[in-house]
């Protein structure tokens, strides 16, 4: 399974400098921080969100609602506060000496107002100002477009007043005086003044970005500039994600409470994988397009999927990679990021039987088309269920069938599940189960000069270690059970006593016969794909009964269960 490195995401936008460089013209409020701040939570997963505990405090009045959330998440090991002070009397003490020279600007350190702490603080080894002071003291001399007599005084400024924090207010005096004494034009000022705020901005937000090898989400309207800082712009752009967490915004009326208690239950682990790998093909398909993607996205949406509850909209999502899928083909194929499993049943009961059962436990989203199939997520691997007609031939049979859905679904594991016939009646019950080692395929035979027939139908060896997880999967099974061996399989549909002795007595190690799964066998050896059959006992090949409805169904849920049991627990990953 391929996975792409994840990392922590940092919270820049909460800095209020860079906001501040951003000029009057942004339009950013305790809304914005909100959706933002909701919209990381769903993009991170392990990996905590974090931001400087003093952008958190400098914010407040801005962003009070916004803030209030981040020491919920911070209380719940969602995010981390940074700072290099121990307790709050600590960090008070010295932010009123680094602001000393700005409290009108920076007046919430010398109000009389009530202090707050985080509950598990990040203890920083090192102190920003210091680093800022020798990170920005380097961009400034390397800074072709300021006047050399600019260069200097800004230097000065930063060895002469090394008690004060780093701030645009800390040069402002000196740009002034400057602008006053040479003979600056006001573009060259304004470009000045741009450039030193983008300066320390950036220097800020690099030296939090190192303390936890960090990124930051992109693509935020007013904040583009500062897009260059993230490790990669496209799996984190705001625009994005939103469009993709658009219809579960709708659903939880856009209120934090709701995203949280979502955040931190057990559907999250399963759509963050999803969207991950959504995100992903989009990158991989268009280069890392943005709006190309979105468009893709608002696309799949324009269908009008109705979500009306968490799993509708998960349901979604997996639909939403399936059609990516799809367009992936068409464009040359995506890579594959998950084991893929391809489920195959042949009648309408072994179908029903297998959903509900895969229901259970998963989303399942429905994909109609040329070829037409469900598809599901368990743990990381991505599950497909596939109907083909009775037999191994006709346009519908498991041949063609199976020919056209590797083709298009490229699976690594192929599973034939459903009912079957038992080859020895007295040792097997209804209900136990058939796997196959090998399947026989009976249907082709010579005809001998004298009448006689003479079998050549191939034998061919089933998945060793598809084999090998169901005989650990059967051990802990004690409801019925589990016969390993050769299956018979051709297109005839069996009720004749003497025809099955006849196949026992061509090949004696028999244990049940079906109608497929030889087609399955031939397709799967062909194109190097792992199989196997897994399919319960409805009857014996003869003298069907009364029973016949109440036997497959109990053969067909105990295929389903055991099936769904080994996926459930399947940690192969490529």
């Amino acid at each position: 399974m391929l996975k792409y490195d994840e990392h922590n995401i940092y919270l820049h936008f909460f800095d209020r400098e860079l906001r501040n460089s951003l000029g009057r013209m942004l339009r950013f409020n305790d809304s914005d921080a909100q959706l933002l701040l909701s919209t990381a939570l769903l993009m991170s997963d392990d990996m905590p969100l974090y931001v400087s505990f003093s952008h958190m405090y400098e914010s407040l009045e801005v962003f009070p609602i916004a803030i209030k959330m981040a020491f919920e998440c911070e209380k719940l090991g969602l995010l981390r506060m940074l700072t290099n002070m121990r307790n709050i009397d600590e960090f008070m003490a010295s932010r009123r000496t680094l602001y000393d020279f700005d409290k009108n600007r920076y007046s919430s350190y010398f109000a009389n107002a009530d202090c707050f702490w985080p509950i598990d603080t990040y203890i920083l080894r090192d102190d920003t100002t210091t680093i800022l002071r020798t990170k920005i003291f380097d961009r400034f001399s390397n800074t072709k477009s300021f006047p050399d007599e600019v260069k200097d005084s800004l230097q000065v400024s930063l060895v002469k007043n090394r008690q004060n924090a780093i701030t645009f207010s800390f040069f402002q005096e000196t740009i002034q005086h400057e602008y006053n004494v040479l003979t600056l034009d006001d573009y060259q000022y304004n470009c000045i003044i741009s450039d030193i705020k983008e300066s320390i901005s950036s220097q800020y937000t690099s030296r939090y970005l190192d303390v936890l090898d960090g990124t930051i989400i992109t693509g935020i309207p007013g904040f583009y500039c500062y897009d260059y800082l993230a490790q990669n712009n496209f799996r984190t752009d705001y625009k994005l994600f939103f469009e993709l967490f658009k219809p579960l915004y709708i659903l939880f009326q856009y209120r934090f409470e709701n995203i949280l208690e979502f955040r931190l239950g057990r559907d999250y682990k399963i759509l963050h994988m999803i969207l991950q790998w959504v995100v992903h093909s989009l990158e991989k398909m268009f280069n890392g397009n943005v709006n190309k993607a979105i468009s893709i996205v608002k696309k799949y949406r324009a269908r009008g999927n109705i979500v009306q509850k968490v799993d509708d909209f998960i349901i979604d999502c997996v639909g939403l990679y399936d059609f990516i899928n799809k367009l992936g083909i068409d464009m040359g194929g995506i890579e594959k990021m998950q084991t893929r499993i391809m489920l195959v049943v042949a009648t309408q009961l072994e179908l029903d039987v297998m959903l509900k059962t895969l229901k259970s436990i998963a989303p399942i989203s429905a994909s109609l088309g040329n070829l037409s199939y469900f598809t599901s997520v368990i743990n990381d691997s991505l599950v497909y269920v596939i109907k083909c007609q009775m037999g191994q031939s006709g346009v519908g049979g498991s041949i063609l069938t199976l020919e056209e859905a590797i083709r298009i679904l490229a699976p690594d594991f192929v599973i034939m599940g459903g009912i079957a016939w038992g080859a020895k009646k007295g040792k097997q019950n209804i209900g136990d189960l058939i796997i196959s080692t090998q399947v026989w395929d009976y249907d082709i035979d010579r005809v001998n000069p004298d009448g006689t027939i003479t079998p050549r139908g191939p034998i061919s060896p089933a998945s060793a270690r598809l084999v090998q997880m169901f005989e650990v999967i059967g051990a802990t099974i004690d409801a019925y059970k589990i016969n390993f061996g050769l299956v018979a399989s051709g297109s005839d549909l069996l009720d004749n006593k003497g025809y099955v002795n006849k196949l026992k007595e061509n090949q004696p190690e028999i244990i049940g016969g079906d109608m497929e799964s030889a087609g399955m066998a031939s397709v799967c050896s062909r194109k190097n794909v792992d199989w196997v059959l897994v399919k319960g006992i409805c009857d014996w090949g003869y003298n069907k009964d009364s029973h016949k409805k109440e036997y497959q169904q109990i053969a067909a849920e105990n295929s389903s269960k055991a099936i769904i049991s080994l996926l459930t627990q399947l940690t192969i990953a490529y």
